[in-house]
């Protein structure tokens, strides 16, 4: 079953003066980069990485140049609420290797927050980020199989760009087991990927998934409902 519909959030996040916007179509990612209230090392979030700074003394520009556009292409930080200089860079497709320098006010630096180091073949030191490998795509679930069970898969947000995913317990729970959080619990068919097979009777099914204790609405469906109580639920229809 493939799932068309979108909910997409676009934001303008309108930072402190002097007056930046940066456009995010991602409401996990808008989220996280307004609530940082300190700089630290890269962090691959989602397709993203984020790069963070926060200078001892006020400043009027920080941006950064990358290696897989041939340092050509000039990027702005933002500062978000908490004076957080803030980049979401989006990770670059086929790259193992990223190579970066920030600049400052005019002053090119290597990162502060990033000991990985390396020269180019000037004796320039630049900044080092490893990108892990992509994880393997699931084109759609739940899945609707031919003999008429419905199949659902699971990947933990938290999870995505880590090339060693935690162990997680993950249960599935909607309103086809009216809402039991422990019958059906997902078994790792890979590291970092959960599944289950269920049968199910023809019509409109809500849901979410149980990943730790954690309520997580389906990553993979990006249909969504709201049940008579006010939240959030994932939604499917055969």
């Amino acid at each position: 079953m493939k799932i068309h519909k979108h909910i997409v959030f676009f934001l303008l996040i309108v930072i402190s003066a002097p007056a930046h916007t940066v456009e995010v179509d991602d409401f996990d990612l808008y989220m996280k980069i307004t609530g940082l209230r300190t700089d630290g090392a890269p962090e691959i979030f989602k397709n993203w990485i984020i790069f963070t700074y926060r200078p001892d003394q006020p400043v009027r520009f920080v941006g950064a140049s990358f290696s897989d556009q041939d340092f050509r292409k000039l990027h702005s930080f933002v500062k978000n609420e908490h004076g957080v200089y803030v980049l979401p860079y989006p990770l670059p497709s086929g790259v193992e290797t990223l190579f970066y320098r920030l600049v400052v006010d005019g002053l090119w630096i290597k990162d502060p927050n990033n000991s990985s180091t390396a020269r180019d073949r000037y004796g320039v030191e630049l900044s080092v980020i490893e990108i892990p490998p992509e994880p393997e795509e699931l084109i759609e679930s739940p899945e609707i199989l031919s003999d008429g069970r419905v199949r659902f898969y699971f990947q933990d947000p938290q999870d995505q760009g880590k090339s060693s995913p935690p162990s997680r317990t993950v249960f599935l729970t909607g309103s086809f087991n009216r809402w039991d959080p422990f019958m059906y619990k997902l078994k790792q068919i890979k590291p970092g990927i959960y599944s289950i097979t269920v049968e199910l009777l023809p019509g409109r099914h809500f849901y979410y998934f149980i990943s730790d204790g954690r309520k997580v609405l389906d990553p993979l469906n990006h249909e969504i409902a709201t049940d008579p109580s006010g939240k959030k639920v994932s939604m499917f229809k055969f």
